[in-house]
Formats: structure tokens, C-alpha cells, sequence
């Protein structure tokens, strides 16, 4: 005997799924907007290295705080509704798509915000002058539009996000001067505005940004003297301010950048002496003064670093003789075990910096990975006599 059924009048509860991550499984298709946003508890969503195509919609759970959609090929543009649509999210990540519509000027992320990453992307148009609703009350540690097609000035609006620790705005097409406020953000770690087409002088502001760690520059317009204002960068890790129109000598306080491990100064005019300030910096790995109008003599500290990797200063008016001391104080120059990865052939040095939020502790992780040769160029100098024997 069956037992009568009754039909329950309860309205189903939403699965109680909080954390989904189908990472790297070959996923196609659009993405899945309409059963995704039945789960009204998922707070975190990754569907990151798959092959996921359409357009992005505004219809995700609003209970999300971290979204990885990066590594796909979703095309269009990033909807003006979707900052709106997400109201709890710390976490966006939509790096390596195609996405190629340029950001409405109006797209505003809300202050709790921690990480905006767009990079590797083919957006163009103007970087949106007010990216954080409210940059006074903004938490965004981490903003990364590089590797697209941006292109106008750098908005002044950036400079005001006061908790920024990581800015990537490189390789694109930006212009103009870099904004002169750029020393209001005290909290920055991390500054990359390399290979676009930024032009006018280093701004002293820079010295603001003191708690600095990466400062990278290269491949721009700039043009001016190297600021002695930089000095208040202490922790300084890396410094690449290559292939730009820097002139005049390195000036003596420059020596405060004790931390220095890269510096690349390649490709500008800087002339005048060896400063004795590149002496203080003695944690160097790599240092690249190649093609620049440098003169006068090596000096006999020249070969002194004991961590030196690679040490380039080709293409300049050296004249005199090679000073004879110093290379066996490097370990690594003696192949004592650098860090980088050694070739047979000279390859021009690579030089990788990453950025992550962790959002448990909130707060933003930097490495660095330095791929160079091992060795040193004196070509194209006016340098006579013998090669001493320790370069042998």
C-alpha cells in the first residue's frame, strides 16, 4: 500500500555552495551566468585557464568576493554593471582574455575593492578617470592594466587611491607626464609605467613614495637628470628607468639607495664620471649602464660587488686600462651559483616582477625573477691595454 504524498509549498533552498574552482579543465562555451547565479551563497568562483568564451554578464551571485575568470577568451568589454552587480567582491581577475572594448569612463569599482587585475587584455581608450567610487574610503592594494592598449595621460584620479601598493600600467600606449601626485601614494611598493610613451622629467614627487620596491620606468620619453630627491628611496630594490632621454651625471645621493639589486640605466645620455654613489650599492646583481656617454676612467671598485651577476657598461668613452682587482670577490661572476639562468650565448636580460594579494591577510606579495647572462661588457668603449687576468 502506497502512502498518500503531499507537495511540500517550500520554496527550494539555494545550494549552499561556497567555494567553486573548475580550474584549468578545458571548459568552452559562455559562461554559465543563469545556473551560477543560483548559488546565493558562493562567495568564491575560479573558472581561471579554461577556454570560455562570450561577453561577461551581470548576473553572477551577488554574494561574491573573489572572481578569477582569467585565462579565457571572453571578448567584449567589462560591462559598466558589473561593479554594481558584485557589491561584496575583493577580488577581480580577468587577465589574459580578449577583451578589446574600451572601458566606459563612468566604470567605477566600490571602495572595498582590493585587487583589480585586467592585464594581457587588448582593451583600449582612456584609462576611466575615476576607477574607485570613493578613493578616501578605497582598500584596492592592487590595480594592473598592463599589457593592453591604453592610450591619453595617466588620470590624476589614480594618484588619490592613497592605499595603492601595486600599480601596473605598462606596455600600453599612455602619454603625457607622469602625474605629479604620484608621491601621494605612500603605501606603494611596486611602480611599473614601463614601454609607453610617457614623456617629460622624472618627478621629484617620487621621493614620496617611500616604502617603494620596484620602480621601473624603462622604454618610455623621459628626459631630464636623474633626481637626487630619490635618495629617500631606501628600500629600493629595483630601479629601471632604461632606453628614455635621462642626461646629466648620477648624482652623489643616490648612494641612500643602499638596497639597490638591479639597476638598469641603459639607453639614455647620462654622462660625466662613474659617481662613487654606485659604490654604496652593494647588494647589485645586475647593473647596466650601456649606451649612455659615460668617460673618464674604471675606477678600481668597479669589479668590487660581492653579488654581481651582470655588469654592463658598453657603449660609452671609458678610456684608460682595465683596473686589475676585484673579481674574485664575486661569487657568482666565479661560478659560485647565481640566481639567473646561465647560456652559452649572451641574451639580453629579462627581468620579471609579480604581484598577488593574499586575501586572508590582505596584504600584497612581490617577487622578482632576474634572468641574465653571467659576465661583463666593456665593448664599444675606448678602454686600451691588457685584459687583466682575473677576467680570463
Amino acid at each position: 500500500e502506497f502512502l498518500p504524498c503531499s507537495r511540500s509549498t517550500r520554496t527550494p533552498r539555494a545550494p549552499s555552495v561556497a567555494e567553486l574552482v573548475l580550474r584549468g579543465l578545458n571548459l568552452t562555451g559562455a559562461l554559465p551566468a543563469a545556473p551560477l547565479a543560483l548559488l546565493r551563497r558562493l562567495r568564491a568562483l575560479d573558472l581561471s585557464a579554461n577556454a570560455l568564451s562570450g561577453e561577461l554578464p551581470c548576473s553572477l551571485p551577488r554574494s561574491l568576493v573573489s572572481l578569477d575568470l582569467s585565462r579565457n577568451a571572453l571578448t567584449g568589454a567589462v560591462p559598466t554593471c558589473l561593479p554594481s552587480s558584485l557589491p561584496a567582491l575583493r577580488t577581480l581577475n580577468l587577465s589574459a582574455n580578449l577583451l578589446r572594448l574600451p572601458l566606459s569612463p563612468r566604470l567605477s569599482f566600490p571602495a572595498r575593492l582590493g585587487a583589480l587585475d585586467l592585464s594581457r587584455n587588448a582593451i583600449s581608450g582612456a584609462v576611466p578617470p575615476r576607477i574607485v567610487a570613493d578613493p578616501d574610503a578605497s582598500t584596492l592594494l592592487l590595480l594592473d592594466l598592463s599589457h593592453n592598449r591604453f592610450s591619453g595621460e595617466i588620470p590624476a584620479g589614480i594618484t588619490t587611491i592613497r592605499s595603492l601598493q601595486g600599480l601596473f600600467l605598462s606596455d600600453n600606449q599612455l602619454s603625457g607626464e607622469i602625474p605629479p601626485g604620484i608621491g601621494n601614494l605612500t603605501y606603494l611598493q611596486v611602480l611599473d609605467l614601463s614601454n609607453n610613451r610617457l614623456s617629460g622629467a622624472v618627478p621629484a614627487g617620487l621621493a614620496g613614495c617611500f616604502q617603494l620596491l620596484y620602480l621601473r620606468l624603462g622604454g618610455n620619453r623621459l628626459s631630464g637628470a636623474l633626481r637626487p630627491e630619490l635618495d629617500t628611496l631606501d628600500s629600493l630594490k629595483v630601479l629601471d628607468l632604461s632606453n628614455n632621454k635621462i642626461s646629466g651625471e648620477i648624482p652623489l645621493p643616490l648612494a641612500g639607495c643602499r638596497s639597490l639589486e638591479v639597476v638598469d640605466l641603459s639607453g639614455n645620455q647620462i654622462s660625466g664620471e662613474l659617481s662613487s654613489a654606485v659604490e654604496k650599492w652593494l647588494s647589485l646583481r645586475f647593473l647596466s649602464l650601456a649606451g649612455n656617454q659615460l668617460s673618464g676612467q674604471l675606477p678600481d671598485w668597479m669589479f668590487s660587488f660581492p653579488l654581481l651577476q651582470w655588469l654592463d657598461l658598453s657603449g660609452n668613452k671609458f678610456v684608460g686600462f682595465i683596473p686589475d682587482g676585484g673579481f674574485n670577490v664575486s661569487a657568482v661572476l666565479n661560478g659560485g651559483g647565481g640566481q639567473g639562468i646561465p647560456s652559452n650565448g649572451v641574451l639580453p636580460p629579462q627581468l620579471f616582477v609579480s604581484a598577488s594579494v593574499d586575501i586572508i591577510s590582505w596584504q600584497l606579495g612581490l617577487e622578482y625573477d632576474l634572468q641574465a647572462t653571467t659576465g661583463i661588457d666593456l665593448s664599444r668603449n675606448e678602454l686600451h691595454g691588457e685584459i687583466p687576468e682575473g677576467l680570463v
